[in-house]
């Protein structure tokens, strides 16, 4: 089993004293990364951010979460990828996703595939950026990419390059996650291009446990046993647990009994909340909890607690 850790996923400088306090405070609190989501609004951009970070810190693993692999090309990511990972002594932990935000797309004048064709882009640039971290010549033939002979450079520190984690929530995502990343990102199902009530009831535990059936099946194909992540949309620290749960629902438009036994929500005390973290663990073999900045402050002491070195 893998060993038990978190993330903090971070959108913008969150510490007055700016970014290299920001980082610096998450690696003291025992998070083994600092992750950064994709998107055109108010986040930090993903590359330079992540090269920052790694120059404010010495052990904080450098995440991406996720790219959007509509944004990208595969080349290009592979060595800005590679950069990071050289300059920062091998800390990089590459995330791509299929990408999904209709209304980013739209608003950025960039084509968003169907769903169908977003599957096979994923899985194409995801082959070509492994090929490129061997730094082998390498030619490849696909739907939408065709490479040449190419040599990918500068080196990852690592032979085989650094960790790929992909995100998903359908099972041709989570297939090919399983077969070919080091860590499967369980996520909603959000074909529809955002997020409502149908995708935040796919995630729930019924859902989720279907999600990671399809996971063993693929990565037993492969053989393989990939780290399994979720990345926790939200943490509530309180003692009025059912009332908490309420507003949220009312708020998303979904049920309090879905969010209930969620792994994307923790809500509750903290010993509530350790002992979900515990459970989902033990139970359904989520390792890698990765929580969003409206939440990683507050339940630092469990993390400081059950991180395992």
């Amino acid at each position: 089993m893998h060993k038990l850790r978190f993330g903090a996923e971070v959108h913008r400088v969150t510490n007055k004293s700016g970014w290299p306090a920001t980082v610096q405070e998450i690696e003291d609190w025992g998070y083994s990364s600092v992750c950064i989501p994709d998107h055109f609004y108010t986040e930090l951009a993903v590359i330079p951010a992540l090269m920052a970070a790694g120059m404010a810190t010495s052990t904080l693993t450098l995440s991406s979460h996720v790219l959007c692999n509509t944004f990208r090309h595969p080349l290009v990511l592979a060595k800005e990828a590679a950069t990071i990972d050289l300059l920062s002594g091998g800390r990089l932990e590459l995330g791509v996703g299929a990408g999904w935000h209709s209304a980013e797309h739209e608003a950025a004048g960039i084509e968003l595939p169907s769903p169908q064709a977003r599957v096979v882009l994923l899985e194409e640039c995801v082959r070509i950026i492994k090929a490129a971290f061997t730094g082998q010549p390498f030619s490849f033939s696909g739907t939408y990419f065709t490479v040449s002979d190419y040599s990918g450079l500068p080196h990852p520190v690592h032979a085989d390059g650094p960790s790929i984690l992909i995100g998903g929530g359908s099972q041709k995502v989570l297939s090919i996650a399983a077969e070919l990343a080091d860590i499967v990102s369980v996520n909603f199902a959000l074909q529809s291009g955002a997020v409502d009530a149908r995708s935040l009831a796919s995630g729930s535990l019924r859902a989720t446990r279907q999600k990671l059936r399809w996971i063993e099946q693929a990565a037993s194909i492969a053989s393989k046993a990939p780290e399994i992540s979720v990345r926790v949309n939200n943490t509530i620290v309180t003692d009025a647990r059912e009332k908490a749960l309420a507003r949220l629902a009312k708020a998303s438009g979904t049920s309090a009994e879905i969010l209930d036994e969620s792994p994307h929500v923790l809500c509750g005390s903290l010993r509530k909340i350790r002992d979900d973290i515990l459970f989902r663990r033990n139970e359904l073999g989520i390792s890698y909890f990765v929580i969003p900045e409206d939440g990683y402050r507050d339940i630092n002491k469990i993390v400081d607690e059950l991180a395992e070195g």
